[in-house]
Formats: structure tokens, sequence, C-alpha cells
């Protein structure tokens, strides 16, 4: 006989309870007994509600509970319809975390899985449209299946040999889960998260469950820790205090929701974890380090550790945009802080437990993010055997990259490099006289390249010493009585575009093309101001792997004349026409339908990667107050940077500092680069080296901290860090606020 629930006692609203105000005031707890449940069930009791926790399993893990007057405790199965309408009535919202959990259990016993995970989640969900409670299915990662890739909550999902009871838990979970989402389209308050490795004290016994669990039991038996095939699988572990928040911030939404509206709670999917990737090996050598027991490790055969039908998923990464979205949280337990708590929950922790090596900032990473959408899409150019010749991807890149940036139309090239060749071929004089192209003598080396690519012969000018762009009162110096000038070719530096509207002036009295070198400039916004890129007769963007938007390789070429567009595109395609005629002869800058591809994956992410790098680098001037070692690259009050990168300069002028200062920086875990270096005009314009000082300077002095779309608020500590140690007070640097 299924015990019944008794009256619980009203809600003591003196108790101290968060700002949230639990508007839900008696929450139902389904696998109350189990590790997630458990804590949500303290941490509610905690906050002045009412729980009632329901299980088939002794409630263990809540014995420091008993007695309590707002927590009852019932023995209740879940599959059990009637037992659930029962226990349910009254309550106002449902946390729904009954499963059967682990990989053995999976693989040992399928039905029970299925049963539970399917016809329990019915009669929950059931129960709940009855009564008009509010409900929060608890999920898991597992339903990506064998997804290698960064997993966002929309992604289509991939599953293994389904002959295998390994995917049971899989299957049935995305099957409550669709459950879930029919009542939610149904009227009721329903959710669902998806949970990445929660991990905790209390997460399993040492030997038991789960492989942090398994590595506790190991070490307390003086036995090597098991790395399964290797260890090679990446996972990103959640510390348990994290999930409880996220989890119950999520239901706070879901719970204030009504049927007029509300937060975009209601019927959405929300992954919760921590972004930390770590391979078992890792994870390995942390436990390792941290309990200071020198057992070492051993390979095992996951068939020997888990049984016949396993299948490893060798990476599972959340992507948590919505989740910080929809509630504001970001998981702040890093792994080493919840290692340490959890080894010394069971007496693990060495008292000399050595920190972790300092987590290295990487100068560059793109965050392409490469989920299951884009795969597809992928998978479905490679089966339709067009991969190259301005098939339907180019093409729609082509129109979606022009609406992005403001302009009619664009050519779509394999490089930034190849679009800057056609931008010169295509705008100079058509007078063979004039071959000269001035250009800034602080570039990347591709730009001299295009320059030498397109029959021109380079001249380099200095830079402006604040901003570091091309200086238009040097450009005008050099225009001073010469006639061969075919072009001249600015460069966005960092992010930051020069002084178009000058250049403008001066290449129209000159009568020359003005082309703009804007491998940096996408995403910056500059309209209607003196550097607006418009102003420009063409511009060449880069698609880069390192730029805004990535192609892996490829590039833009943006022109306000269409005849220079369609020119473009045949000279791209070696010159043929499009009837299949060669007209001219031109280069192979065709951009590859998978490139393409993963082009437009990259631009429909690029407004919120902008937004993050923006909001990083303003963090990193902050860092680099008056005081720092370094001096900031100027960006004007009228334009908006991409923040492409974040130049600095050494303000000490003393030869050798800022190599020692790259050498400090990356002992402290930060890559930082001399970029751009070398400058171009030492070695390819040494007699005219003297004419350009401020360049000259800066070759020496540049230093370029990382900044990227994978950067998060932990590396800008580091970096923070890192710099504050470059500055030592006992020896001022001298100050600098211009070059040279």
């Amino acid at each position: 006989m299924l015990a019944q629930p008794d009256h619980l006692p009203p809600v003591d609203t003196a108790s101290g309870r968060s700002a949230a105000a639990w508007r839900c005031r008696t929450v139902a707890i389904t696998g109350g007994a189990g590790f997630v449940a458990a804590e949500l069930v303290r941490e509610l009791v905690r906050q002045g509600s009412r729980v009632l926790a329901l299980d088939v399993a002794p409630f263990d893990r809540l014995a420091d509970l008993t007695g309590h007057p707002r927590l009852r405790c019932c023995f209740a199965d879940v599959r059990d319809a009637g037992a659930m309408r029962l226990h349910l009535q009254g309550c106002d919202v449902v946390l729904h975390l009954a499963a059967v959990v682990g990989v053995q259990r999976y693989i040992a016993d399928p039905g029970a899985v299925i049963d539970v995970n399917l016809n329990g989640t019915r009669a929950v969900a059931d129960a709940c449209r009855h009564h008009g409670c509010a409900l929060l299915l608890a999920s898991t990662s597992e339903v990506y299946g064998t997804m290698a890739v960064d997993l966002r909550e929309d992604a289509p999902v991939q599953l293994g040999n389904l002959h295998n009871p390994r995917w049971s838990y899989a299957l049935s979970k995305a099957s409550a889960e669709q459950v879930v989402l029919a009542h939610a389209r149904a009227g009721l308050r329903a959710a669902v998260v998806r949970y990445f490795n929660v991990y905790g004290p209390e997460l399993d016994a040492p030997g038991q469950g789960r492989v942090l669990s398994q590595f506790l039991g190991q070490l307390l038996a003086g036995k090597p820790l098991h790395l399964v095939d290797g260890g090679a699988a990446v996972r990103s572990l959640c510390y348990i205090d994290d999930a409880v928040q996220a989890t119950l911030l999520l239901v706070d939404r879901l719970a204030g929701e009504n049927a007029s509206g509300g937060a975009p709670v209601v019927g959405e999917i929300v992954n919760v974890g921590r972004k930390e990737p770590v391979t078992m090996a890792e994870l390995a050598g942390h436990v390792l380090r941290l309990s200071g027991r020198a057992v070492g490790t051993v390979d095992v055969a996951g068939d020997l550790q888990f049984g016949q039908g396993f299948e490893e998923i060798p990476r599972r990464v959340p992507v948590l945009e919505k989740l910080e979205r929809l509630t504001g949280f970001v998981a702040a337990t890093t792994l080493e802080c919840g290692l340490r708590n959890t080894l010394g929950h069971w007496g693990l922790l060495s008292p000399g437990a050595p920190p972790a090596a300092p987590r290295s900032v990487a100068f560059v990473a793109p965050d392409l993010v490469a989920d299951g959408t884009l795969l597809a899409r992928c998978a479905q150019v490679l089966v339709s055997g067009r991969l190259s010749n301005r098939g339907s991807e180019v093409e729609a890149l082509e129109r979606e990259l022009a609406a992005a940036i403001g302009v009619k139309q664009i050519v779509a090239v394999s490089s930034g490099y190849a679009a800057l060749v056609l931008a010169l071929h295509l705008t100079r004089p058509r007078d063979v006289r004039r071959d000269v192209v001035l250009l800034p003598s602080f570039t990347f080396a591709a730009t001299r390249n295009a320059v030498l690519a397109a029959g021109l012969r380079p001249v380099y000018v200095d830079v402006d010493p604040g901003d570091w762009t091309l200086d238009a009162e040097a450009v005008e110096r050099e225009l001073a009585g010469r006639s061969d000038v075919a072009a001249i070719l600015p460069v966005t530096v960092f992010g930051v575009p020069p002084d178009l509207a000058a250049l403008r002036r001066l290449a129209d009295t000159h009568a020359c093309a003005l082309v703009l070198d804007d491998a940096h400039g996408l995403g910056t916004l500059a309209a209607g101001t003196s550097r607006d890129p418009a102003l420009c007769d063409a511009r060449a963007l880069s698609l880069h792997a390192t730029k805004m938007v990535v192609a892996g390789e490829g590039g833009a070429l943006v022109a306000h004349n269409e005849a220079v567009l369609e020119a473009a595109r045949e000279l791209a395609n070696h010159g043929i026409r499009g009837e299949g005629r060669l007209h001219a002869t031109g280069w192979n800058f065709k951009l590859p339908e998978l490139a393409a591809v993963t082009a437009r994956h990259s631009l429909r992410s690029l407004a919120a990667r902008l937004q993050r790098r923006r909001r990083f680098a303003a963090q990193l001037r902050q860092v680099l107050g008056q005081d720092a070692a370094l001096a900031v690259q100027e960006v004007p009050i009228d334009v908006q940077s991409n923040c492409q990168n974040f130049g600095t300069v050494v303000r000490d002028r003393s030869e050798g500092v800022r190599d020692a200062y790259l050498e400090q920086l990356r002992a402290a875990g930060v890559q930082a680069r001399s970029y751009f270096w070398p400058g171009l005009h030492p070695a390819l314009n040494g007699s005219r080296a003297r004419a350009v000082p401020v360049a000259a300077s800066l070759e020496k002095r540049i230093l370029c901290l990382p900044l990227h779309d994978g950067l998060t608020d932990d590396d800008i500590k580091t970096i923070d860090a890192a710099v504050q140690r470059l500055h030592h007070p006992e020896q001022p640097w001298p100050r600098l606020n211009a070059l040279p």
C-alpha cells in the first residue's frame, strides 16, 4: 500500500528565503532519493518551500532532514498513475527526476530503464495536467547520442547501433521529453532540462556508479584508476551546487508563468552544465594530483568495464547560451574547486595537494560551434556532388553576407587575399605607367603579396601613432610630385578602419583608386563616419579561420560598381564567362561549397559573438589603465570596433622589453603575440625604413593580447593577473601617449 501524503504545514514566510520568494509554495520531487534530487530537496527546504520527495529507494541522502516540518518523504513508484494523481494533488510544481541511471544498468536492464523513463513520465505529466501543476523534466545529455560536437538544444541527434541496449536510456529520455513537450503545447506549464555530467560529494559511494565515483573507489583500494579505452573521451563536468542553482532559477521562471504570457520557459529545452572540457585521462590526472596517491592509471576496454554493447561517446560539451539568456546564470565552480570538495568529503584530499597548472589562454580560438545542424548541411552538400563552381551554398552566402553588411551584392572568393587581388586588378586606372600602390608599412604579408600578384609595385607609407592605420598626411606627402600611383591601399587594423574620408579626397585629387584591405573589418560599425568603408571603390573581406565569420579559408569582394563584381566572378573562375568561353586570363579563386556552408553557419551567430568580444575588450581596456605596462590601440569615438584583435604597445622603449614581456605572459598562461610582426618596411623597403618611424617603433613594441570568441571571464582574470605582474613600481616605466 502506498503511503498517502500527510497535510504539509504552511510555508514559514519569515524563514529568510531568497529574493526569488518562491512562487511555487509546494514542490514535489520524484526520484527524491537520488543525487541531484536530494540536493534540490535540501535547497528548497532551506529556501522555505514545502517539499514532497517521492521514490522507491531509501532516502539515505536526506537523513539529515529527518523530521523536518517542511519535508515529507513518501515511497511511491512513478509508473503508478493512480499514485501520481494522489500524491501530486495540491502541488504547485513538480520536478520529475525519477530515472534508472548508470551505463551498466542501461546495458543490464534496458526494460526497466525504458519503463521508468517513458511510462513514469507519462504518469507524472498526466497527473500534472490533471491538477494544474507546473512540470520540469530532468533529462540528460545522453539524448544527443554520439554527436562529437558542442551541443545546442536544437541540434539534431545521432545515436549509435540500436541493437545495443546502451541506447535504451537516451531513446526513452528523448521520448519522455516529447511527452512533456506535447503536454506543454496543450497548455501545461512544462519545460525540460538536460543535465551534463553533474558531480559532487554525494554522487555515488566510492567504487559505485559513475566515473568519478569509480576513481574514488579505486583510490581507496590502492588500485590504478581505470581509463576506458584510453581515457580520450571528453566531458564537461558541472558541480552539484551550480546544477541546483540553475535548475531552481528555471523552476522559478516556469512557476511564475501564466497563460497570458511571461518568460519564454514553457515548452523549452535547456542545457544545464559548465563548459570546461576535460578528457577522462586529464580528469584522472587531476584526481591523482589532488589525492597525492601514486596509484597511476590503467587502460581498460569499454566492454570489460561496462559489458557487451558499450559504445563510447567521444565528446559531450554543452552550449549554454540559452541558460544564460533565460536566467543570467553561468556556472561558477571550477573543476579544480569541485574536485577538491568531492575528494575532501571522502577524506581523499592531500593536505599538500598542489594547485593545478594555470590554464593557458589561447591567443586565438574560433568558437565555430560545429553542431549537428552544420554537420547535417555538410553531409547534404557531399551527397549532392556539387562541391565547387558557385553552387547554391556560395550563392546563399553571398546574399546573406551582403545583407549583413548592408550592400546589394558581393562576390565570395577563396580568401581575403584573392578578394584584394581582384579589387586592385579591377579598380586601378588603365594607364600602365601607373603601377605603384601606397600601402601601410604596418600590415600583414598578404597585403603586400596581393599588390605583387596584381602586377603592381608596393610603396610603404607610415601609420598613425594612435590607431596604427594608414596616415593620410604621410600619404599626401608621398603623393606630392608622383604620377605613377594606381591605388591607395589602406588597411583596417585589429577592427579599426583608417580615415577613409581624407584618403578619398586624396584618391580623387590624384585620380587613383581607393581599395580597403578590410580583412579585420567585418562587423565593425562605422557607417556615416569619416571611416565608412562605403567611401572606397572596393574592399576585401576575409573569412579565414581567425576572423569574425569563419569559412576556414575564404573571402569576399565588396564594390559599388556592379560591372566590377561581374568581372570579378569571371576572373575568379579562370576568366571563363558563364557560357563557358575563355574571356580573359584569370585565377582559380572559387570558394568551395563546404567552406560556404561553414561561413553561413558562422554568420548566424555573428551578432552574439560581436557583443561578447566587445564586452571582453572593454574589460581588457579597464585592466590596462594608466599605470599598466602596456598602452592600448586608440579606437575613434564614432567607431564601434569588431575587436578583431586586442593591440597594445609596450610603454618601455628599451631594447628587448617586448620579447621579455611575451615570455612573462606565456609563463603566466597567456599566449600573447607580436602581431603584425615582422614589419614589411625593413626587409622589403630597406632604404625607406627611416621614413616610417611610427611603424618602425610599432614593430619593436607591438604586443597583442588574446581576444577571441572562446574567451571566458576566467581568462580575463588570468590576463589581468599576468599583465599586472609586468609592472614593477620600484622600476616605473616611461609613459608614452603617442608613437614614436
